[in-house]
């Protein structure tokens, strides 16, 4: 989820009628000029901490420039809120909400991750791998599927080996 309010560009060139191969910073200019998105998402995680995977669904909102809204309603309730650099997290029976504010830290995208997108505008996908040795400890790779200026599918594999697969459907009002 997280992991979902990059930019990315747009680049399709047609030629004799096939399409160019789009680039990292053509992905990340056309997902940056999406200005506003609310969509129904399904999570499923895989972990060697339960016996089945943990299956959560609600909904994603994003507002240009910088606010992520992922709101769990199913087996929980509980709502995060990235804004910024500011991270809330609300959850239903809760005593307190809790607030964590990250470090400001510019593209921290192709600062801390090696960026590889494949695929055309009709069908890409973009991998982050970790530059970094602390984050490579805990993240072996993300891997984004889209078509356009659409989110499909965001996985997650951990370096211990659990993994979260987010599918993303349509847009809703």
């Amino acid at each position: 989820a997280a992991a979902v309010a990059a930019g990315i560009a747009l680049a399709l060139l047609v030629t004799s009628g096939a399409a160019l191969a789009l680039s990292p910073p053509e992905l990340m200019q056309m997902l940056a000029d999406v200005s506003s998105s609310r969509v129904q998402f399904t999570e499923t995680r895989h972990s060697a901490l339960f016996k089945k995977p943990l299956v959560t669904s609600g909904r994603l909102v994003y507002r240009r420039p910088d606010r992520l809204e992922k709101h769990v309603q199913s087996p929980f309730v509980e709502s995060i809120t990235i804004e910024g650099n500011r991270v809330s997290i609300t959850r239903a029976g809760a005593d307190a909400d809790r607030m964590v504010t990250l470090p400001a830290s510019g593209t921290a995208q192709e600062r801390h991750f090696a960026v590889a997108v494949a695929g055309t505008r009709e069908d890409w996908t973009m991998t982050l791998t970790p530059r970094e040795p602390a984050l490579a400890a805990a993240v072996v790779r993300v891997e984004f599927a889209g078509q356009g200026d659409r989110l499909r599918r965001v996985e997650v594999i951990e370096a211990g080996g659990d993994r979260s697969v987010t599918t993303i459907g349509e847009a809703s009002r």
